[in-house]
């Protein structure tokens, strides 16, 4: 029948209705995590270059001061 047939609609729009809230939130979690990722991996790098420029900036100092070093003994 006609109602039976209109329910039977009804119930399968509501269940794709929650799949596609499911499938939202689950969008929204994955999208958090690839920010958090993001992020953390940006703190890395951020991390990784100041190391280095640190240890560039002792070897600069080291190298001076052997110079001034090699300067004062001529």
């Amino acid at each position: 029948s006609l109602e039976s047939e209109l329910a039977k609609v009804r119930q399968e729009k509501e269940s794709l209705t929650q799949q596609l809230l499911n499938t939202i939130k689950h969008k929204v979690v994955l999208s958090q995590e690839l920010d958090a990722w993001q992020k953390g991996k940006q703190i890395v790098s951020f991390s990784f270059l100041f190391k280095v420029a640190y240890f560039m900036q002792q070897e600069v100092m080291v190298r001076t001061q052997g110079q001034e070093k090699i300067f004062f003994l001529l």
